[in-house]
């Protein structure tokens, strides 16, 4: 039987961290020892040097502790994601060892969604070495509702650095105002910018799209593990993961502002998939873009 590998490309915020859970419990599943590996990001991106440092400091301070290198798995995950640094066929290494290890395991991959922002070269290069090793190329794209990614993205990265310091309304806002224009948002947010540099490289079967809205439904579960080549498992669609909520609802003004800066966006992914399927599952593109046609 092929070798399958999930290249899972986004969105943040579209369910992947939900999927993965599913998929990686699978008994034809390997994914190895974290869902998001983050190597192309931190090799082929201009943001990747600060992570990088970050992690070599992060892998000096485990040098640093014999017992805890020893005895943590921690110590392993440091210095494994090193080796794939250093040499990034070690990566592909990896992961066809996953694939070829256990013969009741066909699947193997890595869903690291800041891959939504790499480029063609980068999409050519990993396509390319997968393929040399035989490991079956399915890249996973799912998309979420923009002005409502956006949201959700900041909320988690506040939950996570600030905790449970409570935000007002206006602060919350203001904040989500300075954020969605960031180039580490739109890079995860121009859906159409993405799907142009996947279909330069990888053929239309290697490419699965999906909606957030839709993820949660026994068909989008059953086309997905058709795709991937394993056999479908009833999954728990009650089970919530990494959600990111607040009480306050922030108002149209800020919402209407992202959907303006991402129209293009709506309307490329509308046009791929139809205006009218696209507006039922995207409540900001049924809402705003009635306004302006009423305009």
């Amino acid at each position: 039987m092929e070798k399958r590998f999930l290249l899972g490309v986004g969105c943040q915020k579209g369910g992947t961290t939900w999927l993965h859970d599913y998929i990686s419990q699978h008994p034809n599943g390997d994914f190895g020892f974290q869902k998001e590996y983050h190597i192309f990001d931190v090799l082929f991106t201009d943001s990747g040097d600060s992570v990088l440092e970050r992690r070599r400091t992060r892998a000096l301070e485990e040098l640093q502790n014999r017992d805890s290198l020893i005895n943590s798995p921690n110590g392993f995950k440091v210095f494994k994601l090193f080796d794939f640094y250093s040499n990034i066929d070690s990566y592909f290494d990896y992961f066809w060892t996953l694939a070829n290890r256990n013969p009741d395991v066909h699947l193997t991959g890595d869903i690291t969604p800041a891959y939504a922002g790499l480029s063609t070269e980068t999409f050519a290069m990993i396509r390319a070495k997968l393929v040399e090793r035989d490991l079956v190329p399915r890249v996973v794209f799912l998309m979420r509702d923009p002005v409502e990614r956006c949201i959700s993205m900041f909320r988690m990265r506040m939950r996570i650095t600030r905790g449970a310091i409570d935000w007002n309304e206006e602060e919350e806002k203001e904040a989500v105002r300075a954020s969605y224009t960031k180039d580490t948002c739109v890079r995860r947010t121009q859906y159409d910018q993405t799907m142009i540099s996947l279909e330069q490289v990888f053929k239309p079967e290697e490419i699965f799209y999906g909606f957030y809205e839709e993820l949660f439904e026994e068909k989008t579960i059953r086309d997905l593990t058709g795709f991937l080549g394993v056999e479908y498992r009833a999954p728990d669609f009650k089970k919530q993961v990494n959600v990111s909520r607040t009480e306050h609802e922030l108002g149209e003004e800020i919402r209407r502002e992202i959907f303006d800066f991402y129209r293009d966006t709506y309307d490329f992914i509308g046009g791929r998939f139809g205006a009218d399927r696209v507006k039922r599952l995207w409540k900001s593109y049924r809402h705003f873009d009635g306004l302006q046609a009423a305009e």
